[in-house]
Formats: C-alpha cells, structure tokens, sequence
C-alpha cells in the first residue's frame, strides 16, 4: 500500500510539473487596504473594484496567477496602481506574501538559462521633450531582482516581442 501511495504521489508530482495546473487561494472577505504593505498582505478579493467609480483598486485584487515550475510558489498579479499591478509571491507551504515588484503580464521561463524567472511587462515613463511611455518585458528573478529587458520589447508589441524571443532561443514560458 506504502508503495502505491508513493508512486501515485510521484505521478502526480511529475505530471504537476511537466504541465501549468490551476491554483486558487480562496480570497478573503473585502477590505479596503490601509497601509502599504497591505498590497502584498492581503490575500486578494475578486472581480471587487468598479473602475469607472471612486473605489477602483482601493484594495489588492485578484488579476491572474502562475505556479512555479516546483509548485512552491504561486506568483499573483493583483490590482495596485492606476498604470500598473502588483505581483506578489506566496510561498504555499508557509504562507508568506512577498512583493516581488510592478507588472502588467506575468509567465514564468519553463526552459533554458532563465528557468524559473519571471518575465512582466512594466509601464515606464519616457522623459525628455517627447514624454510618452512604454510597455516592455523583462525578466526578474524571483526576489524581483530585474535581469535583462526582452529585447526589442521596448520598440514593439511586448508579447510579440517575448515570443519571439522564446522562440528563437527554444524555451517556453507559461
């Protein structure tokens, strides 16, 4: 019987980890986030904010969310500023929410030199005379720590950009 469990738990534990799987933290009741570390303590409300109202994003809400190729950690992308979320990382066996940094998408690398990092595209500024912004891609560590920017994520569409650049080295990222 020992032995069965085992191997079924090992089954499922490559399975898990050869293909994304679905994973809901069930969000907690609304509150209206008061204090800045809020954004990341706060286990994210769903489908909560009225965007054309004055309450929009006045607390963590839930946009998307990847497993880590491990199933240790979940990376959510939640509500946080008028241009940008959040993307916070919740460790699953304690429970621990860390602010990883702002972004607008978020995958992470399943294959090649970068596997395990993220990659978020960032709304930036553009100073000078001309102003404007931009939307790029860049690849983080999990800690947040900016690697490199994707290239030519900055002059065209980012998500084309980022798939391009996946396909052209080979790796994949979900």
């Amino acid at each position: 019987m020992r032995l069965l469990l085992a191997a079924l738990l090992l089954n499922a534990s490559a399975a898990q980890a050869a293909e994304p799987f679905p994973l809901v933290i069930s969000p907690a009741p609304d509150r209206v986030a008061e204090e800045e570390d809020d954004w990341v303590r706060m286990v994210p409300t769903v489908g909560t904010s009225d965007a054309g109202g004055n309450d929009w994003c006045n607390s963590p809400e839930f946009h998307s969310q990847v497993t880590s190729s491990d199933g240790r950690y979940v990376y959510q992308m939640v509500c946080r500023w008028v241009t940008s979320d959040l993307i916070v990382k919740v460790d699953l066996q304690t429970g621990e929410r860390t602010g990883v940094g702002a972004g607008n998408s978020l995958s992470i690398i399943r294959s090649g030199p970068y596997e395990g990092d993220l990659i978020v595209e960032r709304h930036e500024y553009l100073g000078g005379e001309e102003g404007g912004s931009r939307d790029p891609a860049y690849v983080l560590k999990p800690t947040g720590e900016t690697v490199l920017m994707v290239p030519n994520s900055d002059v065209e569409y980012s998500a084309d950009a980022v798939d391009k650049w996946l396909s052209e080295n080979g790796w994949n990222a979900w």
